[in-house]
């Protein structure tokens, strides 16, 4: 049987995030299937490493990397002819951007088009919206959102249907762990922007109700470099990690996640990470988050635009809480294993990609 061809397109790649684990994974998972991958980024800030893993798994790499935008718009046109012989059957795009939709025209509609969008895709997503990726959200064949509650909000929104499957994460197994007598850490991995609440975490560690408590954080961003966390003792900054071991020894580590986000949540893979490992999690009612939260005290949801003592007051009672109730929650694994494992995924992209 012929194999379906897919092209994979990404407006920008970076070397972490949500949208790039669930891709790589996506890659990985479909590697060997009746489909034959092939991957075009139009802006590569993502490494070397990055890009020797799509190539052991896709047919075909396209990694545009310049400083300037006319200079990417100029070496993917070069690429173009390579891209209109290979005859795809299947047009991905994922994340956000003008650059979706030319794509898309330039093949003429000839494709299939499946969409995926990862933030909330409620109203105050869409102030964020250009014209452009208004259109690619209203004239995909397929549009896909990563929640519940997304897919509600984009459905009112656009008026069309829209379609739900979660993004893939990596599933971390963790040996059962009572809490030591050592000092509680409450940990955060992932892109270290503002909107993540890094300020925060530094602020809570410098405040005299956390003396007991170990702040540790683990990521990168140009917002924040080393010299930023010199300043806090009880802030402990381990730079970045990569891989499912490195992972599991970050989650073995700390003794719960803090996300206090401002960013428009989709449902973030470090959130779907901890939940698979059975640790305990904190962070804001944002988007699709609520959807995970099947235990109140160990999956803690934070009131959205709260004051500073406000917050304080829900983490020190967040964390009393999961002091009480020592070891890994298997419910939360059995949850993760239904509704988030790779298996279960994997059969809801297969039945998309197999319909269109």
């Amino acid at each position: 049987m012929k194999k379906k061809k897919v092209l994979i397109f990404v407006p920008r790649l970076l070397e972490r995030g949500g949208i790039e684990s669930h891709l790589k994974e996506l890659c990985f998972q479909f590697k060997g299937a009746a489909y034959e991958l092939s991957i075009l980024v139009l802006d590569n800030q993502s490494s070397k490493e990055t890009q020797t893993c799509y190539k052991a798994i896709c047919s075909n790499t396209w990694f545009i990397q310049a400083n300037l935008s006319i200079l990417r718009w100029l070496m993917f046109f070069k690429i173009l002819p390579k891209l209109w012989i290979n005859k795809f059957d299947i047009f991905y795009s994922n994340g956000q951007g003008n650059s979706i939709l030319l794509l898309n025209q330039l093949f003429n509609k000839k494709l299939k088009w499946i969409h995926h969008h990862h933030t909330t895709g409620d109203y105050l997503d869409k102030k964020a919206w250009s014209n452009s990726y208004f259109q690619t959200l209203k004239k995909c064949d397929v549009l896909i959102a990563c929640t519940e509650v997304s897919t509600n909000s984009l459905s009112g929104i656009l008026q069309r249907e829209v379609v739900h499957i979660s993004c893939f994460s990596r599933e971390i197994i963790l040996k059962n762990q009572s809490h030591s007598n050592s000092p509680f850490r409450l940990g955060y991995f992932g892109r270290l922007i503002k909107e993540k609440g890094i300020d925060l975490l530094a602020q809570m560690s410098t405040d005299k109700d956390f003396e007991d408590i170990e702040f540790h954080i683990w990521g990168d961003g140009k917002s924040y470099p080393i010299s930023y966390f010199n300043s806090f003792s009880n802030l402990f900054y381990h730079g970045s990690f990569q891989g499912e071991i490195e992972l599991t020894e970050v989650l073995n580590y700390i003794d719960a996640l803090i996300l206090i986000s401002t960013h428009p949540e989709g449902l973030p893979i470090s959130l779907l990470e901890t939940m698979g490992s059975g640790k305990p999690w904190i962070a804001s009612d944002i988007g699709g988050i609520v959807e995970i939260s099947i235990d109140s005290k160990l999956n803690y949801l934070l009131s959205r635009d709260i004051d500073y003592e406000s917050l304080k007051i829900q983490v020190l009672d967040f964390i009393n809480q999961v002091k009480d109730r020592p070891g890994l929650n298997q419910n939360q694994i059995q949850f993760y294993k239904q509704h988030y494992s790779s298996s279960y995924l994997n059969s809801c992209w297969e039945n998309i990609f197999a319909k269109i």
